[in-house]
């Protein structure tokens, strides 16, 4: 009875054990559980934290992006908040972190159904030129014009309109703007930083500004970086253009056997890539080239043109020799020839089963290559054509044609002459196109740049040379100009100026400057609407 008397609290031990045991498991489980689903909360609040930030840096980038953001989904919804600072100084802000000069912060919270939540932020810098001023120049002198400003994405026709900073300023305190002759500014004039703006802009007892005053910061004006582009000509741009590569060029022999092939280039910049047994030749579109011939060793580069002799530029070892017009190489075991002026292309391996030596006499056909082979060379001229194709050309003139400008196209120009009747076009529907000149420019003529859009930011002319650029019309134009290092003058009874520049010396005699607040303003050369992603942050 004793042994039976026992056993019961035994059991009921054993059970009340297990009861907690049991217990604690349940607990263990349940908060594993709750562990887990607040993890999925949380990582869904994190999706949609970055949904809010991607749908934001989308709208910024294209300029649509307002205050703020806000957006409902299946799982939660999220909430954007945007912060800007355009000052030159270090500004706070509600979440606890300083905004540095001329940068945008983009706040998401992302928050689920279940009321989760979490924070993804991205930290921009703001577009260069984002302070604003219609023409920066060392100096600036006006007879007879008048300056103010609108906003054409408001209105294309010019409604007058305050600008966010000014109309024209200087970064410097030694030079003078000076307004003679009925000449007016409807805004600010700004002197460099520190400057006197009283002695430093002197205006004549018949000309008035609206408002003076000094830069709190010198605007910075960072150099134009020439774009690498592929020589104009209109086959060209088809083969190397959007859609697929062409594909590697295979030519046999006479005994039907592959030993030449050329490869097109891969970007409109890269070389076509010509090779043949041992030899190699690669020729870009500004007519530089490089040539190998691994049986001698050799190797030899420079810069041809279609009609006088190579310029060479380095040699290594003697088996290779040079000559034009066009470039016709000679080497130990091969020859070459190749001229995009008369689309001529030979190549041969010196024992003459294949296309016969330059010296040789069977007459054997040389293979016709596609068009994206005969590159255009550097010395190409566009006299009064009707279209422009974009690339790259030593001269464009201008007097008795209008030139179509491409949709989006980018153009390197030494030098740009229009004149007489000559006339650069931009259809009404074209936008985002960029001429680069690097050598000289004048522009002197009636509607020697239409323009049809009448909206500036379509169309901007950036000028890297130092020589006086001339533009005189009597009909208007619009396009934004950077020429920080040369001296621009305006000038034509009744010629208006729309858009935006920057020139070392600014000269105005009986015209009209019309700053288009749209076009961001100057100092750049780049798009104030262009922003560079800092930082990310999440929480």
């Amino acid at each position: 009875m004793k042994r039976r008397g026992m056993l019961l609290p035994t059991i009921l031990l054993l059970i009340s054990v297990l009861v907690v045991l049991a217990g604690s498991v349940m607990s263990m489980t349940t908060g594993g559980v709750l562990v887990t689903r607040q993890g999925l909360e949380s990582e869904r609040a994190l999706r949609l934290a970055d949904a809010g930030l991607a749908t934001a840096t989308a709208k910024l980038y294209a300029g649509s992006l307002g205050a703020s953001l806000a957006e409902t989904l299946d799982d939660g919804k999220f909430q954007v908040s945007v912060t800007s600072n355009p000052g030159a100084a270090a500004m706070s802000t509600p979440y606890g972190l300083d905004l540095p000069p001329r940068a945008t912060l983009l706040r998401s919270v992302g928050t689920t159904r279940n009321g989760a939540q979490r924070i993804s932020l991205a930290l921009f810098r703001n577009g260069l030129g984002a302070f604003q001023v219609g023409a920066l120049a060392d100096s600036l002198s006006a007879s007879n014009s008048t300056f103010d400003s609108y906003d054409a994405s408001v209105s294309v026709t010019p409604v007058p309109v305050a600008a966010p900073q000014g109309i024209l300023a200087t970064n410097h305190t030694d030079t003078t703007i000076s307004l003679s002759n009925n000449s007016t500014v409807s805004g600010k004039t700004l002197v460099g930083p520190g400057g006197d703006a009283t002695a430093q802009i002197v205006t004549a007892s018949n000309s008035t500004t609206t408002e003076r005053g000094s830069l709190a910061a010198p605007i910075r004006i960072p150099p134009v970086t020439v774009p690498e582009v592929a020589n104009a000509h209109s086959d060209v741009g088809g083969a190397t253009g959007p859609g697929a590569t062409p594909a590697i060029l295979r030519i046999p022999n006479q005994r039907g056997a592959t030993d030449t092939t050329v490869s097109p280039p891969t970007r409109p910049a890269d070389p076509v890539l010509f090779s043949h047994y041992c030899l190699s030749v690669k020729i870009w579109p500004d007519g530089r080239f490089y040539a190998e011939e691994g049986g001698s060793s050799s190797k030899l580069w420079g810069s041809f043109s279609s009609t006088g002799s190579p310029t060479i530029t380095q040699r290594a070892g003697s088996g290779l020799t040079a000559s034009g017009p066009g470039l016709k190489l000679v080497g130990q075991y091969h020859s070459f020839a190749y001229n995009p002026a008369t689309t001529v292309f030979k190549i041969d391996q010196q024992n003459g089963n294949t296309i016969p030596r330059l010296s040789g006499s069977t007459p054997i056909v040389a293979p016709t290559l596609p068009a994206w082979a005969y590159f255009t060379q550097p010395e190409q001229e566009a006299v009064d054509p009707s279209a422009l194709p974009e690339g790259k050309y030593n001269n464009v003139n201008l007097t008795s044609s209008q030139a179509e400008l491409v949709d989006g196209g980018v153009y390197v120009i030494r030098n740009l002459h229009i004149s007489n009747n000559g006339k650069l076009h931009l259809a009404a529907n074209a936008k985002n196109v960029k001429i680069y000149v690097t050598g000289s420019m004048e522009v002197d003529g009636l509607g020697t740049i239409a323009n049809d859009s009448l909206l500036p930011a379509n169309l901007k002319i950036f000028y890297t040379g130092t020589q006086p650029v001339l533009i005189s019309a009597g009909a208007a134009a619009y396009f934004s100009l950077f020429a920080p290092g040369a001296e621009v003058t305006l000038t034509g009874r009744g010629s208006e100026f729309f858009g935006a520049l920057v020139t070392k010396k600014l000269s105005l005699n009986d015209a009209l400057f019309h700053y288009d607040i749209s076009t961001r303003g100057v100092g750049t050369g780049e798009d104030a609407t262009a922003y560079t992603l800092l930082a990310r942050y999440r929480f």
